[in-house]
This record gives C-alpha cells, structure tokens and sequence, in this order.
C-alpha cells in the first residue's frame, strides 16, 4: 500500500480543520503509541459531532420555517 502524509490525504478530501487534526493526531499515534493522542482526538471528535449536530439543528429549523 502507498503511504500517505496526513496532510496530503487532508487536503485530498477537503476535510475541515477538526476532521484534519483527528487525522493527524489517529496517524501520530500509530507512530509513537502515545495514549494522549487518542484522548485529545476523542475531544476533537467530541467537539466535531456537537459542531455537526448544532448545525443540523438550525438547518432543520430554517427549512420548516
């Protein structure tokens, strides 16, 4: 399989910033092993999906107005 950096494979599928870092921050941590890693992109993750659900919310609200 051919290696991909993080941020070509980013900037390939136009992912926004917090889908990037959890990217990167998954792909450090099969590099170095560092559990922190996975904890700070469960944040981001976190942070994403409240992001995605708040957006959702207001898009369903303006569409039944």
């Amino acid at each position: 399989m051919k290696e991909i950096s993080p941020t070509d494979y980013i900037v390939s599928n136009q992912l926004n910033f917090l889908s990037g870092r959890v990217v990167h921050l998954v792909t450090e941590y099969n590099r170095t092993k560092d559990i922190q890693l996975l904890e700070e992109a469960c944040r981001d993750l976190a942070t994403l999906v409240q992001r995605e659900r708040f957006i959702e919310e207001r898009f369903s609200a303006e569409c039944s107005n």
